[in-house]
């Protein structure tokens, strides 16, 4: 049996659950379906959750905050995580070819996905399964407001301390120029 997320009626407490409701989404599991379709693409502003609907389009990042937030404005408790895993081709449709390129089997990924009664949730793509199925290597509790600036300091924290402990031969830059080419392949698939 999958797991499901809880599910409870939007009351339009703030300004998000408002949001939701303007595109006819009476319960968070429809906006967890509304969200979960929409194109993978980061969205202009990651201090503004409202642009997920407005921009029709996330990250996992800033999809899985604004189902967070949601679920918080509504008094649900829905934790927003960010776990460190080794992205490579068979994890992470879409990346397999940049890796090979650069001659890497992986990199190192920061992934916000939701974390609900024990269990974890990725809404990131439409296609994604429900209960996620990564081997994440550290994990925190995130807020909503801290998929900006927060989650890239600490991925580069920890990407640096990746590189040095795998003893791979690539500088910081070079393993961040490749991660971003990653995401970016992503997008396009």
């Amino acid at each position: 049996m999958v797991p499901t997320m809880i599910d409870f009626p939007l009351l339009a407490s703030g300004e998000l659950s408002r949001a939701c409701e303007g595109y006819g989404l009476g319960r968070f599991k429809d906006v967890v379906a509304f969200v979960r379709s929409l194109p993978y693409g980061r969205i202009s502003d990651l201090s503004d959750l409202s642009l997920v609907l407005a921009e029709k389009r996330g990250t996992c990042s800033s999809k899985h905050a604004f189902l967070a937030a949601v679920a918080g404005e509504l008094g649900q408790r829905i934790s927003l995580r960010l776990g460190f895993y080794e992205m490579n081709g068979e994890n992470t449709p879409g990346v397999g070819d940049v890796l090979k390129r650069y001659g890497v089997k992986a990199i190192l990924e920061g992934h916000c996905y939701l974390e609900c009664n024990g269990t974890r949730f990725d809404y990131t793509r439409e296609v994604a399964s429900e209960n996620m199925n990564l081997d994440v290597i550290l994990e925190e509790e995130i807020a909503p407001s801290q998929i900006g600036s927060y989650k890239t300091w600490k991925h580069r924290q920890v990407l640096q301390e990746w590189l040095h402990n795998q003893a791979i031969l690539l500088s910081f830059a070079d393993a961040w120029m490749i991660r971003e080419e990653c995401i970016r392949a992503i997008g396009s698939t």
